[in-house]
């Protein structure tokens, strides 16, 4: 089983957990974003633990890969992260 983590939970994100929910052997383990407003609606609307900050969820989801789909003023640093971290990118 892969463990697949995401990071920005706007419109695109939510796309991209739809669509690793329906692939076998990929999960979600975890999400990250900065909103209050989406953490809560995706907490309230779907069983995967979702983050006020990045490293926290790798940290605890320890993923094989990550979808980020956040605003590119962040890209550089998220991806630095992980790549660092030896983990797989998907960027948005």
């Amino acid at each position: 089983m892969k463990k697949i983590a995401l990071i920005g939970m706007g419109k695109m994100g939510f796309s991209h957990a739809a669509i690793i929910n329906s692939l076998e052997g990929v999960e979600v383990c975890g999400a990250a974003d900065k909103s209050k407003l989406m953490i809560w609606g995706f907490n309230k609307y779907s069983n995967i633990k979702v983050y006020d900050d990045f490293i926290d969820m790798i940290n605890i989801c320890n993923p094989d890969a990550v979808i980020i789909s956040t605003p590119t003023s962040s890209h550089f640093e998220i991806t630095k992260y992980c790549l660092n971290n030896n983990i797989h990118v998907f960027l948005e």
